[in-house]
């Protein structure tokens, strides 16, 4: 089978997308021929968003401007990624509270206190 046949990703990409949140800059880029599933890729896309994370999927075609473009995105992504997590007073990575789970976007209030509240 195909590679994204052999995992849930989407949920693995959230528990990452949940630690880091808006912090997270995340790409996922197709290339196959034009008739291919990226339905993978896309719901990892999808699943990173929901916690607030700046996250694209492209498709380029085999043209090297549709590359180019794709490629530049990337770089702009894993530029952004550095920029957030680095100190740009001092060039030292900033400390990131692992401890901290940050919620789906859209998630209603709970009403009372329920076993979730105690990790």
């Amino acid at each position: 089978g195909r590679p994204s046949d052999k995992g849930d990703f989407s949920s693995k990409i959230g528990k990452i997308a949940a630690k880091f949140g808006r912090r997270l800059s995340f790409v996922c880029i197709g290339m196959a021929e034009g008739g291919e599933d990226f339905s993978t890729l896309s719901d990892m896309v999808t699943e990173a968003q929901s916690y607030g994370a700046v996250a694209s999927f492209g498709k380029p075609s085999l043209d090297a401007d549709s590359l180019s473009n794709i490629i530049t995105t990337l770089a702009t992504s894993l530029t952004t990624s550095v920029t957030e997590m680095t100190n740009l007073a001092t060039g030292k990575a900033r400390q990131v509270r692992m401890d901290i789970t940050r919620e789906r976007i859209g998630t209603p209030d709970d009403q009372y206190l329920t076993s979730d509240w105690i990790p």
